[in-house]
């Protein structure tokens, strides 16, 4: 689980272009460090399509999981982008 903030800056907008259009052609295959493959399962793949669009539209959004006990708990483990490209 990732425990610090990680932030998309202005100057990341020509990867995050990359990005996105890599993954209108389909599920991505990842390497592993040793070569081994694994396509990205589908519902991964349209929850990445989603942060990637509305991080490029600069667009505020949560994603927390299903499992998380109550709403203020939960938001610990929460995903936030405040849209600052």
């Amino acid at each position: 689980m990732v425990q610090d903030v990680i932030t998309i800056q202005p100057d990341d907008a020509a990867e995050l272009r990359g990005v996105s259009q890599l993954l209108r052609h389909g599920p991505p295959t990842l390497v592993g460090p040793a070569g081994e493959h694994a396509t990205l399962p589908a519902p991964l793949y349209d929850l990445l399509k989603d942060i990637v669009q509305n991080l490029e539209q600069a667009a505020r959004w949560y994603y927390c999981p299903k499992n998380s006990s109550s709403p203020h708990s939960g938001r610990r483990n929460c995903l936030v982008c405040r849209g600052h490209i």
